[in-house]
């Protein structure tokens, strides 16, 4: 039974951003390796078996990297797929609905599920049409599909993250978020008095990273994404004080948001995007407190009053907020109810416990875990029901997680090596990777994923 394949036209999303930064002078292109090559160092006991037949004139872009192998190379890196060569018959491109039922049991391929289509470049040669199916081999059933016609050659990459959602997705039952971005800054020398700092944000994957902010002697740090990706928020100076700014990512304004006496830092968005809280000193020496402003009044409200506190977090529907303080002694993470202003201590395993990020569910917290004094800080998941802690990570020094989307990996910034690198795990600590550099001149640090 094969299911009806809808045709639609793919939308070009990051032209306009492009274009604007080129034209602003601020957009940059990182020297990229020249390949995408996904170190993978552990992954689940029993992937879903998957595989491909060809793809007829398949799109090339930057880095080598075929339309097809994007879409591999994003399947393999959850850790849940493993990737069958074709043989025979499906060694060779087959249109969609015209899967040769009879020749697979001859085959011999050993897949649960396979991928079927075509890539052919239009006769204008600046565009393709594009056409997939994935089916159910042992139900044989076609779980989704769909034909794509006049799709632009620059955005060929995203509709190859776009199609690996929807496999990802009929598979699994999970949203797929291969098109999301990744933002981070990149440092190439910390220690110097003059560094350079540069905002970047690339594809989750690490590939096409662009530099989005440049400045030589002031630090950029703690970049978060609003929700619907049109910003990012960031702490850097203005005249030797800190500050908080925010910067629209289709025209590369630039807009200040808090730079009062003392510390300004750690922004972050609400769900709804009206709101950001953050981090201030107000001057009273390095005590930091959460403040709730209205980026439409600009009012500010003071939402802590005891101790130190900083890193706030919104829950997905925007009513709590987590944050780390120490006024308990150490650094833990707290929440608070945004309706009442009621504070709960969450974590007590560990002598500190900070930067928390709540998952898509509510029902855990991603944070830094330092379990003894003196010990590796890990990335951890807070289970908000029993208070357990798990660590999913393995490094020395593994700092800033940020959940994907559909909360089931972690990106942070790993510093067991010379230079901080880019690394992933899975949620629940089964599967971990280390993304290829996307710059050989710098330390990666504070990666935030969109």
């Amino acid at each position: 039974m094969c299911q009806v394949i809808k045709t639609i036209k793919i939308i070009k999303k990051f032209n306009l951003m492009i274009f604007s930064f080129f034209s602003l002078g601020c957009f940059i292109c990182l020297n990229a390796q020249a390949d995408l090559t996904i170190h993978i160092t552990q992954g689940v006991d029993k992937p879903f078996p998957i595989m491909f037949s060809p793809m007829e004139n398949s799109a090339s872009f930057n880095n080598s990297n075929s339309f097809l192998s994007v879409i591999k190379n994003d399947l393999t890196q959850t850790g849940q797929f493993k990737i069958i060569n074709p043989a025979g018959v499906f060694n060779q491109v087959i249109p969609v609905n015209q899967f040769p039922w009879s020749s697979w049991s001859a085959s011999g391929i050993s897949a649960d599920y396979a991928v079927i289509g075509q890539a052919q470049p239009e006769s204008d040669g600046n565009s393709w049409d594009v056409s997939f199916q994935v089916y159910n081999v042992y139900g044989r059933t076609a779980l989704t599909g769909k034909i794509y016609s006049h799709i632009p050659n620059n955005s060929m990459r995203l509709l190859a993250h776009q199609i690996a959602n929807q496999i990802y997705q009929a598979i699994t039952g999970i949203p797929g978020d291969f098109d999301s971005r990744i933002a981070y800054v990149l440092v190439n020398d910390p220690t110097a008095r003059n560094a350079t700092y540069r905002l970047v944000i690339s594809d989750r994957d690490g590939a096409n990273p662009h530099v989005l902010l440049k400045q030589n002697g002031d630090p950029i740090s703690s970049p978060t994404w609003s929700h619907d990706g049109k910003y990012i928020a960031y702490t850097s100076y203005v005249h030797n004080r800190m500050a908080i700014y925010s910067i629209e990512l289709a025209t590369g304004t630039r807009t200040l948001i808090a730079n009062f006496p003392g510390i300004n830092s750690a922004p972050a968005y609400s769900p709804d995007g009206s709101m950001m809280a953050m981090a201030l000193s107000m001057d009273q020496s390095a005590e930091t407190n959460i403040y709730l402003v209205n980026l439409n009044t600009k009012r500010y409200q003071k939402l802590t009053h005891t101790g130190t506190n900083t890193e706030p977090s919104f829950s997905p529907d925007g009513k709590t907020m987590a944050f780390m303080s120490n006024r308990g002694g150490t650094p833990q993470v707290y929440k608070m109810d945004l309706g009442s202003g009621a504070v709960t201590r969450l974590s007590y395993d560990g002598v500190q416990n900070f930067k928390p990020e709540f998952t898509p569910d509510s029902r855990s917290v991603v944070l830094m875990h330092q379990e003894n004094s003196g010990g590796p800080i890990r990335i951890a998941v807070l289970n908000l029901a029993s208070g357990n802690i798990q660590e999913i990570t393995q490094g020395e020094l593994d700092k800033s997680p940020s959940l994907s989307p559909n909360g089931k990996m972690v990106i942070y910034a790993n510093y067991d090596r010379p230079r901080g690198v880019l690394a992933e795990s899975s949620i629940n600590g089964q599967v971990h990777l280390t993304l290829p550099a996307t710059a050989t001149e710098g330390w990666v640090q504070s990666p935030a994923w969109s």
